[in-house]
Parts: C-alpha cells; structure tokens; sequence
C-alpha cells in the first residue's frame, strides 16, 4: 500500500513572538488534503522573546507543530535546519509575518506532487495599509525588496520567494543547503534567489501558482529612510557576492570606477541637503548606494576562491 504524501511547512522566526503567534493561526485555518500528512516546523533562531511560549501555546487543529531551535544567528541556518528536521516529500516555506489562505497547501503542493513540476512559487500580496504605502515612490519600484511578486513573469518565473516558496525533496538531495552567506542576518538578500539558480541550473523547474497568494505583513519599522539605505547596501553586498561566486564576473573593478560612482553619490547628496530630514530616502539615493555597494563588494571579492563553479554552457 502506497504511503500518503508528505508535506513539511517550515517558519523561520527570531524575535516576533505576536507576528508569527498571528501566522500560526492562519495556517491553522489551511485545509490540508486528505491524501496528505503534513507537520508544520517552527525554527526558532535565537529569539530571545517568548516566542518558544507562543508555540506552545497555539496549537494548530489540522496539523502537528515541531518546534526546532537553531541557536547561530541568520535565517538560512534555520532554513537549513528546517531542511534537516525533515524528510518529507515536499517542504512548503513561509515567513512568521505571512497569512496564508485556506486552499494554500493544495495550491502550493499539488503541483509538485503531481510530478507536473520540481517547484513552485506562490505569489505575494500586501494587506490595504501596506499595499497603499508601497502604491509611492520609492517604495513601488523597490517593492521587490520585501518580497512583492508581482513583477515576475507568470509564463516562466525564473526565481522563488521565500515568504511563499515549496519545492520537491529531490530539489533538496540535489542542492544541498541554502548558501549562509547570503539572506538576513549574513549579507542580507538573494539566497531565494541564487538557491533559484542553483534549482534551474540542476535541470528542476519552477511553475507559478499566481493564485494561491500569501499576505505580507511586515514591520513598518522597515521604510524608514535609515532602514531603507541599510537595506540598498545590502541589497548591493548580497549581488556582488553572487555575481562573483555564481555568475562567474571575472571583470575586476576599478578603483576608478568607485571613486567616480561615489563622487556622483556625494554630489547629489550634496545638492539636495534637505533629503536627510525626509522620512524617506528618494529612489535615486537608494538605488545609487546600492550601486556603490555592489562596486566596492564585488572588487574585494576578487581574486577569491569561487564557491561555485560554472556548469557546461553556463
């Protein structure tokens, strides 16, 4: 007789003890198909809030709770401790200030358990509050920065997300682990996206499920004009990184092409003295530290030993 299919939900959290007891709930409310078994692991990365209280004080009524604790801070160590908790069929991924709806793990599974793909993404919208704040600049052009999907090209996504991402256990047998040098608490951004890369350059697939939508609720805290320019050279770190190790960019940068980049930067900020007191950072300011960022990175990187090596016609 042929075992039920098995499906492992997996949050990772650090101190956001009343967000993550809110993503509980919802996914307490998730249908779960009768021909699946399904868990639900909650990696706890080093909070030092009650969320280990929060845990055990929400039991879910369609599914069993593990709670895991990894201790070394940054978010891909929990994933990959989520990954080695687990060996079922396929490993469903969300973030603890996410509200999944009823049909989310028929949506996100049935694909891959089907064998009509190796990994899906899900789609990600924002609650009316939020949604109105990132309908302005800078915030619409960076919403990709916190997860926003729907800029991805439905036919062909080249790329999951991590608030809303599920792929099968031969992806896993194949890849290994995500990279910890990439993601929050490390550089800051693209281990989705380079465990994406690493996902398509294996052979698997990626199918959409545009319709099976998560609600992204984030902290506020994260558009404030010092956050914002964090999260530029971040954003500009975490690219080089991957550029140099994944992409294979062999082209050393210059020490001109730095000074030039910075010079620019430094000259606009010096026109427009008044941006320090916007609540804000402007588009331009952003996307030009994250520019800088990406230079000075990606020329200390060289000479590096790479950590991937290109594949054949890569």
């Amino acid at each position: 007789m042929n075992l039920p299919a098995s499906v492992a939900i997996i949050i990772c959290t650090r101190d956001r003890a009343e967000s993550l007891r809110e993503t509980l709930v919802a996914v307490g409310r998730c249908a779960v198909p009768p021909d699946v078994t399904a868990e639900l692991i909650v990696v706890d990365n080093g909070s030092t809030d009650h969320t280990a209280a929060v845990v055990r004080e929400t039991p879910l009524a369609n599914l069993p709770v593990r709670y895991v604790t990894e201790p070394q801070a940054g978010q891909v160590r929990a994933r990959n401790s989520g990954l080695h908790a687990t060996g079922a069929d396929v490993i469903l991924f969300t973030d603890d200030d996410v509200r999944p709806p009823l049909g989310w793990i028929e949506g996100m599974c049935r694909p891959i358990l089907s064998g009509r793909t190796d990994a899906v993404m899900g789609a990600v919208h924002f609650p009316p509050h939020h949604a109105e704040f990132l309908s302005h600049e800078p915030f619409y052009s960076l919403r990709g920065w916190f997860a926003a999907t729907d800029e991805i090209d439905r036919a062909a996504p080249g790329r999951l997300v991590g608030a809303n991402m599920a792929f099968s256990r031969r992806v896993v047998a194949a890849l290994g682990e995500f990279d910890p040098e990439l993601g929050p608490g490390a550089l800051g951004f693209y281990d989705d996206t380079l465990w994406s890369s690493r996902l398509q350059d294996a052979g698997f697939q990626i199918a959409a499920a545009s319709e099976v939508s998560v609600e992204h609720h984030f902290d506020r805290s994260r558009l404030t004009r010092a956050t914002l320019l964090s999260m530029a050279e971040r954003m500009g770190r975490s690219a080089a990184w991957a550029s140099y190790h994944w992409g294979q960019n062999g082209t050393r940068v210059a020490v001109a092409t730095i000074w030039r980049t910075r010079l620019l930067l430094q000259t606009a900020q010096a026109l427009t003295p008044w941006r320090k007191w916007q609540k804000v950072a402007p588009l331009w300011e952003l996307r030009r530290v994250e520019t800088l960022a990406y230079l000075v990175a990606l020329r200390g990187f060289a000479g590096q030993p790479r950590k991937y090596h290109p594949a054949a016609g890569r």
